[in-house]
Formats: structure tokens, C-alpha cells, sequence
């Protein structure tokens, strides 16, 4: 799909168009920009490692071979190195010695060859992280020890003895040639369906990642986390226009850890020292459902997720920088309306302020404020509608966004409220009197407090 298609007509990852019925519509949203897969040559590795088991078969064959030859040379070698007199002496015991080393040896090549080399290959493809590999292996060998051993059951040999052993390993052996295609084919299917359910979703928020075979994994990376976008093209992916996306921290791609360790133990009669060192380096993760992967027009896609990780820095930048403008204003307005007293105040409905920019907020008075020396209004609260627009490399015709800042708290924004009346000094001369002939102040007290306040008429 190409990144940068329009949203109502862009095609469908799997054919078709958007606008037409698909089992992804419900994966869209009216604030989706794009909406994309991995490509099907961007697995080709994956589909690679779903037949592993049958070159491992191809292998055990080669190897099963070469074992069996040193085992025939070295038996003539064996009876070469007996004198001819000693003949009639020696025939019976290197007969019996003769059939013993076969059966060991035949267990030992079947034992290598195939079991050993599939086990091996199975915990190989486990620590490397390589699910087609391991799964395939492990479905071929596990499908083949089973039919192996009811096929051994049927000969009636006991379960301990050498011969019983040795028909396992060959049914075994036998088993793992068909059971490998099999096991193959099904990886292979089942890669498919892998691949066919991943979707990568971007919207102004983040980008979400969304797949599973025999489940469903769905999370969300949001723009404000991602440090930097790193590229990833292989040999193929330069030259059929695909690659991968990892959104990466900017403290953690490429950090280097290191591990030194100084150790000493000992006993009575010895002593040992040890010292140790390990250093690696880190780096982020190219599972399909962790980044981008294998996506069409990489670097069409690499500008958008940069253009809105550069946006939401420079909201949060903008939206600092709003609210001090608008604390300033709503500081100045109170203050026009302090300087005035006795102007009666009464509050208003809302103020709504609409700014696309900051140079707009400062050449633009804020509606409910007047100029100093006049008698100015005091709003109840403000509201300020900030339109971001697209900046750095985001694409052309995004659509902006609208967001609200809520009204700063405080006594700025609050109406004034107009002082409590004083009482007169007579009636404050009447409550006196009323304490002194209630005993609770004395004569003297009332006096002078009567001359104080007469002294105020």
C-alpha cells in the first residue's frame, strides 16, 4: 500500500479499496492516516526456515552414509589385523564381538543421525528466536517418535533389549522423511496466516501493532515516547521497495552495558581467582509485532511518524507557552479592575479564544479585556481553542487538531465580591453596654472604649 494514498480511497493491503466491504473495516478509524501489512517478500526468511526439516533429513541421509562406511572399514580392518593361523581360535569370539559393535554402532548412527541433529537443531532455532525454525523441527520429530514407537510395539521385541532400540531409531528414521514435508507445509501455512493477520495503524496519537495466529496481541506506541524512527533495508528490500520501522527510545538504541566481576575461592589445599568481563550492546526489536515490519514505502512512512513525533514536542513547547500568555493576561486584567474601586463587577459568560499561533496571541488582544485606563469587564473564566498545525514533515492536507486549555485557577478569573458593611460607632457603643450590663467587660473598659469610638463620630 502507498503511504502517502489519501484515506478515503487507498487501497486495501489484501486488494480492493477502502471504500469498498473487506474484513478490515473495522480496523479503521475516522482518525486513521495509514494502514499497511508486511509485505509477503519481506518473509521470505520466514518461509525459508518453515523447511528446515527437510534439509535435515537431506543431512541425516549424508551423515547416516558416511557413519556407516567407518564402520564397515574399520570392522575389515579388524579382521585384516588377525593372523590367518589364529583363525580357528579367534572366530568365535570376534563373531560375538563383531555383532555387539554392530548393534552399538547402528544405535550410535541412529541416534545421531536423526534424532541428535533434529534435537539440536531444535534448541538452536529456540535461543536464536527463530519460531518457524524450531516449531517445524519439533513437529517433525514429534510426529515421528510416536508412529515410530507404535510401529515397534507391532514386532514384539521386549522394550529392553538392543533389538527393540534399534527398530525405534529406524522406524524413527524412516518416519522423519515424509513427516518432514508435512511439518514443513503446515510451518508454511501457518507463516502465512501470521503474516496476513499483522496490521500497523497510525493516528496523530501513536501507532498501533495488531496480529496473532492463535491469538490476538494489540498495543499502542505513542508518539511522545519514541526518541527516533530507525530503517532497516536488506538486499531485496532496497530493490523491491520494502523494509522495516523500529520506533526506538533515544536513550536506549545503541546503549552499551557492561559486566565486570572479580571472584576468589579456595580451601585448605587449594585456592583459586577468577575475573570476568561481558559487554553488549542493545538494540531494538524486529519482531513483527514489537515494529513495522516488512512494510511497503518505508520511507514515505518513516517522514510521516517523524513529522508527527516533531508535532508533539512542539505542542507541548506551544502549550507551555500559551498558558504563560494567558496567566500574563489574566494577571493584567485583574489588575485593571483592582486599580478602579467601586466599580461594580458582574460576571460574564465565557470568553472563547480562538489562536493558531503564538505571534497571533500576541499581536491579537484576548477578547474580554480592554485597554489600560478603561473599566474593563471581569470574565468569569477563560477558554482558549488552540488549532495545531502540521510542521516539520508531516504530510500535506493533515488535518489539524483542536484542543482546549481549561481556565487557569485562581482569584484572577473570579468575580470580585464587594466588601461586608462596617457598623456605625453607635450601634458598636450600644453592644458595649449590652457586655458591661451582662458583667462580662468593667466599667473602666467601657468607658474607654466609648471615647475612643466618640472620637470616630
Amino acid at each position: 500500500m502507498t503511504p502517502d494514498t489519501p484515506h478515503d480511497d487507498k487501497p486495501d493491503p489484501e486488494g480492493g479499496t477502502a471504500g469498498t466491504e473487506s474484513r478490515d473495516d473495522y480496523l479503521r478509524r475516522p482518525d486513521d492516516i495509514l494502514i499497511t501489512m508486511p509485505e509477503r517478500m519481506s518473509f521470505w526468511s520466514h518461509y525459508l526456515m518453515a523447511g528446515v526439516p527437510v534439509v535435515l533429513v537431506i543431512l541425516c541421509i549424508g551423515v547416516r552414509i558416511v557413519l556407516e562406511n567407518l564402520f564397515h572399514v574399520s570392522t575389515a580392518s579388524l579382521y585384516s589385523a588377525i593372523p590367518s593361523s589364529l583363525s580357528p581360535y579367534t572366530s568365535g569370539f570376534t563373531s560375538q564381538y563383531t555383532a555387539s559393535l554392530a548393534g552399538a554402532t547402528s544405535i550410535a548412527i541412529l541416534l545421531i543421525a536423526p534424532v541428535g541433529i533434529f534435537l539440536f537443531v531444535i534448541i538452536a532455532g529456540w535461543a536464536l528466536r527463530q519460531t518457524e525454525m524450531w516449531v517445524s523441527t519439533f513437529l517433525c520429530i514429534g510426529v515421528s517418535v510416536p508412529a515410530a514407537l507404535l510401529m515397534t510395539a507391532a514386532t514384539g521385541y521386549p522394550p529392553s533389549s538392543t533389538d527393540y532400540l534399534i527398530r525405534l531409531l529406524q522406524w524413527t528414521a524412516f518416519f522423519v522423511q515424509p513427516f518432514s514435508v508435512i511439518a514443513a507445509v503446515a510451518v508454511l501455512v501457518g507463516t502465512e496466516k501470521y503474516r496476513q493477520s499483522i496490521r500497523y495503524r497510525i493516528t496523530p496519537s501513536g501507532t498501533w501493532i495488531q496480529g496473532g495466529l492463535f491469538g490476538l496481541q494489540e498495543h499502542m506506541i505513542p508518539h511522545n515516547q519514541v526518541g527516533r524512527i530507525v530503517l532497516e533495508q536488506d538486499y531485496f528490500g532496497a530493490r523491491s521497495n520494502y523494509g522495516t520501522l523500529i520506533p526506538v527510545s533515544t536513550t536506549r538504541w545503541g546503549t552499551e552495558t557492561s559486566l565486570r566481576a572479580l571472584g576468589a575461592a579456595g580451601q585448605r589445599d587449594n585456592a583459586g581467582l577468577g575475573i570476568g568481563y561481558a559487554r553488549g550492546r542493545e538494540e531494538g526489536s524486529r519482531d513483527p509485532l514489537d515494529c513495522l515490519y516488512g512494510i511497503s514505502g518505508p520511507r514515505n512512512v518513516q517522514k510521516i511518524l517523524s513529522g508527527l513525533i516533531c508535532r508533539q514536542d512542539e505542542q507541548q513547547d506551544q502549550q507551555v507557552a500559551y498558558l504563560k500568555k494567558i496567566y500574563e493576561l489574566s494577571v493584567a486584567g485583574a489588575g485593571n479592575a483592582a486599580s478602579m474601586p467601586g466599580v461594580p463587577t458582574t460576571p460574564e459568560q465565557p470568553v472563547v479564544t480562538r489562536i493558531t499561533s503564538l505571534d497571533e496571541l500576541e499581536n491579537k488582544p484576548v477578547a474580554g479585556y480592554r485597554p489600560a485606563g478603561s473599566i474593563p469587564p471581569q470574565p468569569a473564566c477563560i477558554v482558549t481553542r488552540i488549532t495545531d498545525i502540521g510542521t516539520c514533515d508531516a504530510p500535506a492536507g493533515e488535518r489539524a487538531i483542536t484542543r482546549e486549555i481549561p481556565p487557569l485557577p485562581g482569584n484572577a478569573n473570579k468575580p470580585a465580591q464587594s466588601p461586608a458593611p462596617q457598623e456605625s460607632p453607635l450601634d458598636q457603643i450600644k453592644k458595649l453596654a449590652g457586655l458591661r450590663d451582662a458583667s462580662i467587660i468593667t466599667e473602666e473598659e467601657f468607658a474607654e472604649k466609648k471615647a475612643d469610638l466618640l472620637r470616630r463620630v
